[in-house]
């Protein structure tokens, strides 16, 4: 007698009946029921089984290939970048209304109007719209409007950034200012005497800024600075992790500067711009960049580790999930690269319309179980897609048992005349 288990395991790994998944020219009986030694069942200890089981952690599957969960036609076309949470994805669109829609359905939950030309950026239950002159904070569950804050006249030049409870704004004039995400008070506001065109990074208690070619970092709580850097052109780029804050300069530069006191670490000449956030995994930093390529580099002394030419030019930065580093094109597609050589590890293509074109850079939904990983991916055509790990149920023996077999027990003695009188 056998006990059989079903695990998840990727589409393209499953083996045919008969074969060993990992070897093509295995044994065609080491994976059936009858190559299976009954006598092997009493030769395993419960201390042998237990030191297997934690010798073999779960490793979660391979992020490729990917599948389209669900699919949606907006009713017009985004106006600008999507937020998401764990809940819904938030799309402005042209028409000047917000939508939200479930991320694990696709169901449109609610649409409100909202006229915006910025991203829309969602923490802790509320979705934060720059309209006309103010911040508004929309709740998720229905979209209704929770509170409006007036912003002067002094118009945006980032869209608003969420984080633990905060939303940063950053201003043509310099200005930075803090809000409460719940009552949209303001906190703190103070200037960096640059436009603050990249978007801030929010890391604990700090908050990193740049401006032109100064980097600030300031005390979220109160605004106040802890360090600030200048460095050899303007930035383009900000990332944070590792102990570091990782800055694309306009002069080709990745730099980075340890996160206490913003001291340089390392710089390294590139090819081309960084586009997007510099990621990190805490065994490398990764960007892709203006020349096309993708590449990685060690944190302690940037050292390039791999670099790989792109067939095009990346619509925004890397996302580095599991052991792949995944970066896309304008086109609706997806493209893996192993995160520790940079050998291809997979891609994907949404079955979008004729020629459409991503409206902003998928973004990745990571979810308690692996297996709902995935990425949102939104056209300019209106497009708004889920794509996930595909999976396949694969059948496995159990070969070897763990413990040992007991003999069965002596049955209890019989007293005189109770079997006489258990007869009918």
């Amino acid at each position: 007698m056998y006990l059989w288990l079903t695990w998840l395991t990727p589409a393209s790994s499953v083996a045919a009946p008969g074969t060993d998944a990992g070897t093509a020219d295995a044994d065609p009986q080491a994976s059936t029921p009858q190559a299976a030694a009954p006598a092997s069942r009493a030769a395993t200890s419960p201390a042998v089984a237990a030191t297997a089981a934690k010798s073999a952690p779960v490793v979660p599957p391979a992020l490729f290939p990917l599948g389209v969960g669900w699919m949606l036609s907006l009713d017009a076309p985004p106006v600008a970048a999507p937020a998401i949470d764990d809940l819904n994805v938030y799309v402005p669109l042209k028409t000047g209304k917000i939508v939200g829609v479930s991320l694990e359905t696709g169901a449109v939950r609610w649409a409100v109007d909202a006229t915006t030309a910025m991203p829309v950026a969602a923490d802790a239950g509320r979705v934060f719209v720059t309209t006309a002159g103010a911040l508004d904070a929309l709740a998720r569950g229905d979209g209704a409007t929770l509170w409006r804050k007036p912003l002067g006249d002094t118009p945006l030049a980032t869209a608003p950034v969420a984080k633990a409870g905060w939303v940063i704004l950053g201003f043509e004039n310099g200005d930075v200012r803090a809000l409460s995400g719940e009552t949209g008070e303001t906190v703190w506001q103070m200037n960096v005497r640059n436009a603050v065109r990249v978007p801030p990074q929010i890391d604990g208690e700090v908050v990193y800024v740049a401006a032109s070619n100064l980097l600030v970092a300031l005390t979220i709580t109160d605004g106040k600075p802890r360090w600030e850097q200048t460095l050899s052109a303007d930035i383009s780029a900000v990332g944070v992790g590792s102990g570091f804050v990782f800055a694309g300069a306009r002069d080709r530069s990745l730099y980075a500067l340890k996160d206490t006191n913003g001291r340089e670490h390392w710089r390294y000449r590139i090819g081309g711009e960084v586009i997007g956030v510099p990621v990190t995994d805490h065994q490398a930093v990764y960007a892709s960049m203006l020349d096309n390529t993708i590449r990685a580099f060690t944190l302690n002394n940037g050292a390039q580790i791999w670099r790989e030419a792109l067939p095009f030019r990346p619509i925004g930065g890397v996302t580095v999930t599991d052991t792949v580093a995944v970066v896309s094109p304008h086109a609706p597609s997806l493209r893996g690269y192993a995160a520790k050589n940079g050998d291809r590890a997979g891609g994907f293509v949404l079955p979008a319309k004729e020629a459409a074109v991503l409206a902003a850079e998928p973004r990745f939904v990571k979810s308690t179980l692996w297996v709902d990983d995935g990425f949102v991916m939104l056209t300019r055509l209106g497009e708004l897609a889920l794509v996930r790990r595909q999976t396949a149920q694969v059948v496995t023996p159990i070969a070897v048992w763990p413990g040992f077999l007991l003999p069965a027990p002596t049955p209890p003695p019989v007293a005189p005349g109770s079997a006489a009188r258990l007869q009918p």
